[in-house]
């Protein structure tokens, strides 16, 4: 379990620290504080710096580079990387580093803007055509490596910077599809950001916990936000239409509820329903990992946070799953009290880390601190 994280570099964050973390870690703080990067951040480390972690952040981010001349077809699409960097600009020797100690070790990955070595152009070679117009001749590129322990360094992969000062689709996708072919990582994580997640990326966790004892768990959620739903199934490959067509945030799914003869499709629940149904499917298949949520009450009633907090507590207890989220929410911080123990002493499995600009360490919080400020309405925000 990560007890500490230190993050250097990273968008708006020059320097943040978080201690005394715990199995559930609740993020708070003003409007562009940092919360969303920190869970990027997380979410990067906790992916062992997999190419397709980067090229989510990157993609949800909506940071493509919009120069003169970039092609708008896809394949060869530019992602402008400057903002993954604090200060928003990118030169030989600007990194960004993040850093975890859990109980036993520590784990660090770094990104970099520098030339090319030996053993990087030895790996890209591999894999990328050394006449892509496209390519810097300086052979300047983000080298992203992670470190286990004091010793073990490994190149998790090397994207040359365009003359226009970008990483390829192209280049990205090479990577993300040798890593996922190549891999025998079984490190574990699921980010839900604000929007949730595509049905294309539900059913795929989905399939792996049908006619699972994990599927009554969120079924058991979805009763939270409506106690109506007795069973929820997907259409899978008699789905109406091919889901890369559809272009609503929810579907893919249908509901039974109580009373109803017929299915209906999730998307008539509203917005809190796959909301609940996006947090449920990806905490339990975090199980040995980490489960990282943005804004984690979007979408969702008041009322059904005190039992989304202890169907996250009890699960991640028993699946062995650490969980950070962020909110904006009063009712969201006042609802955690619900699973904190006033007397945990030094056992505190939750904890809420409050970041405020410009500061280098996080306030954090122990159960018996979000006891006291709930019974005393106390601002923690």
């Amino acid at each position: 379990m990560i007890r500490s994280v230190t993050i250097k570099g990273y968008r708006g964050l020059e320097h943040l620290e978080m201690k005394n973390l715990g199995r559930i870690n609740l993020l708070v703080g003003k409007n562009n504080s940092g919360k969303s990067s920190v869970l990027e951040a997380l979410y990067l480390l906790a992916s062992g710096g997999d190419p397709s972690a980067l090229l989510r952040v990157l993609i949800g981010r909506g940071e493509l580079n919009e120069a003169e001349g970039i092609s708008s077809e896809r394949r060869d699409q530019e992602f402008d990387i400057s903002h993954l960097f604090f200060g928003h600009e990118i030169s030989i020797d600007h990194s960004i580093t993040v850093q975890v100690k859990n109980d036993l070790s520590l784990r660090s990955l770094e990104l970099k803007v520098k030339e090319e070595s030996q053993e990087e152009r030895d790996q890209i070679g591999m894999l990328i055509d050394d006449n892509d117009k496209t390519l810097s001749t300086k052979r300047v590129g983000l080298a992203i490596r992670e470190t286990l322990g004091k010793n073990k360094h490994e190149i998790k992969g090397f994207f040359r910077l365009s003359s226009q000062g970008g990483i390829g689709f192209r280049d990205l996708d090479v990577y993300r599809r040798i890593s996922r072919d190549s891999s025998d990582d079984t490190r574990v994580v699921q980010y839900v950001a604000t929007d949730s997640a595509s049905p294309r990326e539900l059913l795929g966790l989905w399939d792996r916990i049908l006619l699972t004892p994990l599927e009554n768990r969120v079924l058991e959620g979805l009763k939270y936000v409506d106690k109506t739903i007795e069973r929820i199934g997907a259409y899978a490959g008699s789905y109406p239409v091919p889901l890369r067509f559809v272009q609503a945030n929810r579907g893919g799914f249908k509901i039974k509820l109580k009373d109803q003869e017929k299915p209906v499709p999730i998307g008539i629940l509203g917005d809190g329903v796959w909301r609940m149904l996006a947090i449920a499917i990806s905490l339990v298949r975090s199980q040995n990992g980490v489960l990282l949520i943005d804004e984690i009450d979007t979408g969702l009633h008041y009322s059904v946070m005190e039992d989304l907090w202890r169907m996250i507590a009890k699960t991640a207890r028993q699946l062995d799953v650490q969980v950070f989220a962020t909110t904006h929410s009063y009712d969201c911080i006042t609802s955690l009290a619900s699973i904190c123990r006033a007397d945990a002493g030094n056992e505190n499995e939750v904890t809420i880390q409050r970041i405020e600009v410009g500061k280098t360490h996080a306030i954090p919080y122990d159960e018996g601190d979000i006891v006291t400020a709930a019974e005393h309405h106390t601002e923690m925000r």
